[in-house]
């Protein structure tokens, strides 16, 4: 009989997997043993270079918005939208997970974290080409 799984689809770049991290981490930690939990890539937005359309920069401000209203204890980094030129491509942080799945256990989820710090606390922009979190 195969194991139990638990599989968590999500995107490093997602405002509403940020806003859950806690959660997911706590759910984790008190999953019965036997149950193996998978992370799978979703990647919301291909590779680009362009910027983000203000339409969209103003959509997912009022995202960022609604989580604060909505999920107890989460805050964004609202200095993101001034301090960087906001481009929408998460393939370049979902290629920089699988390949840190490769080097190791936690590796993966340690790079999430670092991520998702770096885009939501640090205003710093994982689609940037260099990747360094440069601005």
């Amino acid at each position: 009989m195969p194991e139990p799984r638990l599989i968590y689809i999500h995107d490093p770049m997602c405002s509403w997997c940020y806003a859950f991290s806690s959660s997911l981490q706590a759910l984790q930690r008190d999953l019965p043993p036997g149950i193996v939990f998978d992370y799978v890539l979703g990647g919301l937005a291909p590779d680009t270079t362009t910027p983000m359309p203000l339409e969209m920069q103003q959509a997912l401000q009022q995202t960022w918005r609604r989580i604060e209203t909505t999920v107890p204890g989460v805050r964004f980094n609202f200095d993101f939208w001034t301090a960087t030129t906001p481009v929408r491509s998460t393939y370049p942080a979902c290629r920089a997970l699988l390949a840190a799945r490769q080097q190791g256990p936690d590796c993966e989820t340690q790079l999430l974290r670092a991520i998702q710090l770096a885009y939501y606390q640090q205003a710093r922009n994982p689609s940037n080409s260099q990747f360094g979190f440069k601005k």
